[in-house]
């Protein structure tokens, strides 16, 4: 689930078989009890059973990972780049970018990705290692351009890591694993 900065929008997927990403509205801005309205979008053309969506900050790209299933976590190791002609709009025109980036050199279970504020800098969640992987983009919002910088932190709580967001001033990196059993922030990145 994804919410944007203005919190009027939350963006979810649905797997499996569904294949789809929904887009409700929140007639109050962060307020769960408003959602009411939706539009879909079907990606499966390029990413069947998507389980992950992002949005950058002017809702004009949308990002999106697949299920694979594994022995205990789900993950993938392609993400998946799109346009959306009108900002936020998933009924709207979606063009896939036909740009995609591929995980697998580093993790087999990709589980979730966090853009840096700047969106210079990419953020992959690996349950098969235990490891958050920091990735550069040469170009802002383009995952064409993403290259493997360094291991941000390795065996994170011991477990599968499916979760992490940042503060907006980067300061604070929050995680969490796929037991509930840990999770905690960073300072200092």
């Amino acid at each position: 689930m994804y919410r944007g900065n203005s919190g009027q929008y939350q963006y979810s997927v649905w797997g499996q078989g569904i294949d789809r990403v929904y887009r409700m509205t929140a007639s109050t801005p962060w307020l769960l009890s408003s959602l009411g309205s939706s539009q879909n979008y079907n990606p499966t053309a390029q990413c069947a059973d998507v389980s992950w969506v992002w949005l950058n900050d002017t809702g004009t790209k949308m990002y999106l990972l697949s299920w694979v299933v594994g022995t205990w976590f789900w993950g993938t190791n392609q993400l998946y780049q799109y346009s959306l002609s009108t900002p936020r709009q998933i009924s709207a025109w979606v063009t896939y970018d036909t740009v995609s980036f591929d995980f697998s050199s580093q993790d087999s279970s990709i589980q979730a990705v966090a853009f840096s504020t700047d969106w210079t800098k990419m953020f992959a969640c690996g349950a098969s290692t235990q490891t958050i992987y920091q990735y550069e983009l040469g170009t802002a919002w383009d995952v064409s351009t993403a290259t493997y910088g360094w291991n941000a932190f390795r065996n994170i709580s011991g477990s599968a890591v499916i979760w992490v967001w940042f503060r907006p001033d980067m300061s604070y990196m929050y995680v969490a694993n796929n037991f509930n059993t840990a999770g905690g922030s960073w300072n200092n990145l």
